[in-house]
């Protein structure tokens, strides 16, 4: 099994030694869409799961479309397998997926933008099916996210119109509906959890965050509170930003973290742009080619605290990564692993996040570090955490059952 390099930060009421920032220039790329002969100028990626979506000028094999005008794509990446959603005359951009439907932005000779959706399931037409309102409107920039579908919707007449914030149910039996005050120019929304929110002008002229809360039992628009902050975007996963930085000759893709700061995905001649982010990949756009690479090897893990720690025990625990099958777990008394406790090395822990280690012995040092198995590949050692167990006992004693970590702490700080 090849190795990929994994970053845990295994937090054991004790000594966390954290490694130097890794720099893993030129990523393994597992897929890139410069392989497809027939398009041209693929851009705008959107990545969720294993599903990739993106648009791009011409169309595979049989596509009956001219080569001039942006069609929408879609790439399984577990089978790698390639999907045409549309193929008409009509200009079909900025695509976004939940994995589970895919919605786009289709330009209307006739008029202003329509948006379109299309099951992955099988469950619309070829071409998708329009979801926006049938009047003379501009509608724009669509999100989704587990089955909610938000855009501006704009109506064009001779006179001026606010902007409104729309909803729709991918899977109900509505159709697409206001949720923004009609009377106030409103744009830019992005789903957040189960929260749709939005810029909504206000009566001053200001500009404020709005939202619309879609677990409520009767949800309604409310304004959000003072410096209350929404970025949720195809950017971010978790505590892991991926981002597009030039390195003096040209932009490159990084990841970045607050605990390990930046770190390098790319290192090439080509401008890489539109970073996006979803579990253990990184999809960007370079040269009118997607790229998307695996960066397993890139992510730190941060770790969780202990539940407890005895003389003779303690319980290792560590933030699971996405897609790993199982853990491996090394013991031993020596810094460099020259040895290993008896029982302690390689040992498969299976796909928990949390071990209890038992069986020390008192007034040792014991070093401890953790690898992966994500889809056949074992991942680098985690950075090595050092654990000092004592033997002591808090004031008044402590009798059987597991020492508190507030009593251990106190005991290592005196």
């Amino acid at each position: 099994m090849k190795p990929r390099s994994l970053l845990f930060s295994l937090v054991l009421a004790a000594c966390l030694l954290a490694g130097p920032a890794m720099d893993h220039a030129g990523a393994a790329e597992i897929w890139n869409s410069g392989e497809l002969a027939t398009i041209s100028d693929s851009s705008f990626p959107m990545l969720h799961g294993m599903t990739l979506v993106w648009q791009a000028r011409g169309g595979l094999a049989g596509a009956t479309s001219g080569n001039t005008d942006w069609e929408i794509f879609l790439c399984d990446l577990e089978s790698l397998q390639v999907t045409q959603l549309t193929d008409d005359d009509s200009d079909d951009t900025l695509p976004q997926t939940d994995g589970e439907v895919v919605v786009w932005q289709k330009h209307d000779p006739a008029g202003g933008n329509r948006i379109f959706l299309h099951s992955l399931s099988g469950g619309g037409p070829a071409g998708g099916v329009m979801i926006s309102p049938a009047d003379d409107s501009d509608n724009f920039g669509p999100k989704i996210a587990s089955g909610h579908v938000v855009w501006t919707s704009l109506l064009v007449t001779d006179s001026y119109h606010p902007g409104r914030i729309m909803l729709y149910e991918a899977g109900g039996q509505q159709g697409a509906r206001v949720i923004s005050d009609p009377a106030m120019d409103a744009g830019d929304p992005r789903i957040d959890g189960s929260k749709v929110f939005w810029r909504q002008q206000q009566a001053d002229g200001s500009v404020a965050l709005w939202y619309y809360d879609l677990a409520s039992a009767s949800p309604v628009a409310r304004q959000a509170p003072d410096r209350f902050v929404c970025n949720r975007s195809g950017s971010a996963e978790g505590a892991i930003e991926v981002l597009a930085r030039r390195d003096g000759a040209d932009s490159e893709i990084f990841l970045y973290s607050r605990n390990k700061g930046l770190t390098r995905v790319t290192d090439n001649g080509s401008d890489d742009h539109y970073p996006v982010i979803s579990e253990n990949h990184v999809a960007w756009e370079a040269d009118g080619e997607i790229h998307v690479a695996d960066i397993t090897g890139f992510l730190q893990v941060p770790g969780l605290q202990p539940q407890f720690m005895l003389p003779d025990s303690f319980r290792a625990r560590w933030q699971g990564l996405a897609g790993a099958d199982t853990y491996l777990l090394d013991l031993s008394t020596s810094s460099d692993f020259s040895s290993f406790v008896p029982g302690y090395h390689d040992l498969d822990v299976g796909a928990t996040t949390g071990f209890d280690i038992s069986g020390l012995k008192e007034d040792t040092t014991y070093y401890l570090r953790v690898r992966a198995v994500v889809n056949g590949e074992i991942t680098d050692y985690s950075p090595t955490v050092t654990v000092r167990l004592c033997h002591a006992a808090p004031a008044g004693g402590h009798r059987g059952g597991r020492m508190p970590l507030s009593g251990v702490l106190r005991l290592l700080l005196r």
